[in-house]
């Protein structure tokens, strides 16, 4: 065999095992996917392993078949043992709380109605999207009754994501428990990890001075939500929030370990009660820049109704 050929096989063969190696550890019964009514987005979802009985979440997100999230982690930080040993429950041992979580199950619907706002830039809003439910469990067991309290070692959490014609977004919803366990969030593991080349609109605090950065070279600094940035292939994406109640304000960092990579800093720790859901992280992409405006709906659509029963 001629020995450049053999070479170029074997250069071939390095750059694949690696990547065969990663994919193996995708656990396959995991993934999930949701797309946008009109199809233009793809959310994916999938847990891999990444140790014995340790598993991490990650998702995808494309826009017309282009890539707008490359694999980022999933996941809430919370810290338990306090409110555990307090009502002798034994403490979990995982060192991140989403690792060993467990999906039991995924629902999904549709929604498709319009609704009137108070005011704005439309008489009339359209809300229609679908939507995807995964439901995960923590911990073996029904949980030991004590003087008919409930000493569970169970938890429950959800992961709820809307796929809009104007983006997506996903929350963490914790529904009700029967122990009445706190839970104390220090921060979260949603990343938001980029094409290499992206360039940020970063800002450092409400109403400051723009400037477009690229993702690296930013230290402990901050940028503000929502952010805009620019991708290679000329997309223009928005990171921001909805429905921020009872929750601790968040801005985005850069990664220390992983390049072209965002991650969502908390001002402080939460201290929740079940049924909680926390506020939505939303995506959203434009061929132009004005296509963010344009589809700003997704914003009202995920925020709640007017409380107001007269708004005359």
């Amino acid at each position: 065999m001629n020995v450049n050929r053999m070479k170029k096989r074997i250069l071939l063969l390095l750059l694949v095992i690696p990547a065969l190696l990663k994919a193996q550890d995708v656990m396959t019964g995991t993934r999930q996917e949701l797309t946008s009514p009109d199809g233009a987005y793809r959310f994916t979802f999938y847990q891999r392993a990444v140790g014995e009985d340790n598993v991490q979440m990650y998702y995808t997100l494309t826009y017309k078949n282009r890539p707008v999230i490359e694999e980022s982690k999933l996941g809430v930080l919370i810290e338990n043992q306090l409110f555990e040993s307090a009502l002798g429950i034994p403490n979990d041992t995982c060192h991140f709380w989403c690792e060993n979580l467990k999906l039991t199950g995924t629902e999904r619907r549709k929604a498709d109605e319009t609704w009137k706002p108070v005011y704005g830039e439309r008489a009339e809003i359209r809300d229609c999207y679908n939507e995807m439910t995964l439901k995960f469990k923590k911990g073996e067991g029904d949980g030991v009754q004590d003087g008919g309290y409930d000493k569970r070692k169970n938890y429950f959490m959800n992961i709820i994501v809307r796929a809009y014609d104007e983006g997506v977004a996903f929350r963490y919803h914790f529904p009700e428990t029967t122990n009445g366990l706190f839970l104390h969030i220090i921060g979260e593991q949603t990343s938001f990890t980029m094409p290499q080349g992206t360039m940020a609109y970063y800002e450092r605090w409400a109403q400051g001075p723009y400037a477009l950065r690229p993702l690296e070279g930013w230290g402990k600094e901050e940028s503000e939500r929502p952010l805009t940035l620019k991708l290679p292939d000329g997309l223009s994406v928005a990171l921001l929030e909805a429905e921020m109640v009872d929750y601790a304000r968040g801005k985005f960092r850069l990664s220390a370990e992983k390049p072209s990579t965002l991650e969502t800093s908390l001002y402080s720790s939460v201290d929740i009660i079940s049924p909680y859901s926390t506020p939505w992280r939303v995506i959203m992409a434009g061929e132009r820049p004005v296509d963010l405006i344009n589809n700003n709906d997704i914003v009202l659509n995920l925020n709640p109704a007017c409380k107001l029963a007269d708004t005359s």
